[in-house]
């Protein structure tokens, strides 16, 4: 990948992991929940592309999404509460990103496999699957024996176990 789109490619990571950061910030979560909805909006859409496409998943090869992704979610886990409107960045950013991933997600459906149709699919599912899911519903549900449920507004449900 040229030098260029791979920084276009960090930082629409980068964007959407902030959404998710900022999703997370507006239902108070802690640290997990911010990391976690950081990363499945950094990363989501192009994780799905790319099983779609039937090629390694991007982040499998280059771990540094992954931590790119849990950065961006630790500084904003300390400074969303000084973003004075964090709906207003979060829309923002959101919509940053999926101008961003539809090119870029189309650009490697193209690559992949010479067909405009598939290219349009490739560039939609990047750009809608990773910033949709912690979007603006997600909730969380505490029980006194340490579960934790997180519910994205997708209608996946995430149980997480903790230490009381």
């Amino acid at each position: 990948m040229n030098s260029y789109l791979l920084a276009f490619d960090y930082i629409g990571v980068v964007l959407f992991a902030a959404t998710g950061a900022l999703s997370a910030s507006r239902r108070a979560l802690d640290i997990l929940g911010f990391v976690f909805f950081a990363i499945l909006t950094g990363i989501g859409g192009g994780t799905v592309r790319d099983v779609v496409l039937g090629v390694e998943v991007f982040w499998v090869g280059q771990p540094t999404y992954l931590v790119a992704c849990s950065f961006t979610a630790l500084v904003l886990f300390f400074t969303a509460h000084l973003i004075e409107y964090r709906y207003r960045a979060l829309q923002w950013l959101d919509a940053a990103a999926v101008a961003l991933f539809a090119v870029l997600g189309a650009q490697k459906g193209l690559i992949l496999t010479g067909s405009p149709s598939v290219a349009i699919l490739m560039g939609t599912m990047t750009a809608t699957l990773g910033g949709i899911q912690p979007s603006n519903r997600c909730t969380r549900i505490w029980f006194s024996w340490g579960i934790r449920v997180v519910h994205p507004d997708t209608g996946d449900v995430v149980v997480v176990m903790t230490n009381g």
